[in-house]
């Protein structure tokens, strides 16, 4: 077993994305979200949701 925790960046918040990242972070692993325009972002950011793709 790794000394360091399992993190993980996923690079897209469109519906792949956003679900690649939601299964990582239900699995426990450190995960961040980059969305390209930053009203996703911060509507991601403040609800833990992606309103555009997966509610």
């Amino acid at each position: 077993m790794s000394q360091y925790p399992a993190r993980a960046a996923v690079f897209s918040a469109g519906s792949w994305g956003t679900a690649a990242a939601t299964i990582l972070a239900d699995a426990g692993i450190s995960t961040v979200l980059h969305a390209r325009r930053a009203e996703s972002a911060t509507a991601i950011t403040g609800s833990h949701r992606n309103p555009e793709y997966l509610a």
